[in-house]
């Protein structure tokens, strides 16, 4: 009777320490994909865009799209999956506002963007964008429909990342912007 207690005993102890480094290691695991050290739950995201008379190659999760140079007159995304869609509103000089969410002709320059995501994209992800121009260079990171832009001066490059909601804004986008200085959570 006694042998039988303590192999019962070695029992419930060898599944507490089981259980114990199963909920440790899912600890873990999630602690990776929140502050951003684990990529994997970056949601790709593809975009080209449309300068000088011909469309970019496409560019990925956070990568520069335009040359720097010539202006940007119109954004073509691709996203995986049908949990959603992007659609984005243009700023053309006069700064008067335009939705587009297909790859449709626009012959004006674009001076500002804000970027919006749908559906269950929505519910899990935010979009994030910056816009670079010639006199301002890169300006800051925008998410969920904040305006990027300078009314004077034409849009030549941007970079667009999706990542998920409740991360910190910092741990995703410290790669592309050294100098980001503001910590912001979704």
């Amino acid at each position: 009777m006694k042998k039988i207690k303590e192999q019962f005993t070695t029992y419930i102890v060898i599944v507490a320490i089981i259980i114990l480094i199963i909920v440790a290691t899912m600890i873990l695991l999630n602690s990776l994909d929140n502050d951003g050290m684990n990529n994997r739950n970056i949601y790709n995201v593809k975009y080209s865009v449309y300068q000088n008379g011909k469309w970019s190659k496409y560019s990925k999760n956070g990568m520069v799209a335009g040359d720097k140079k010539n202006p940007i007159q119109n954004i073509d995304f691709k996203i995986k999956e049908n949990k959603g869609r992007i659609y984005y509103y243009t700023y053309t000089n006069d700064w008067s506002e335009q939705i587009f969410d297909t790859k449709e002709s626009i012959s004006n320059q674009i001076y500002g963007l804000k970027i919006n995501i749908t559906d269950t994209l929505y519910r899990r992800y935010v979009v994030c964008y910056r816009t670079y121009n010639k006199k301002d260079k890169w300006l800051n990171w925008g998410c969920n429909g904040e305006i990027s832009g300078n009314k004077e001066e034409p849009i030549t490059a941007i970079e667009v990342k999706i990542i998920p909601k409740g991360s910190l804004f910092f741990d995703y986008l410290k790669d592309y912007n050294k100098k980001l200085k503001v910590e912001k959570n979704f």
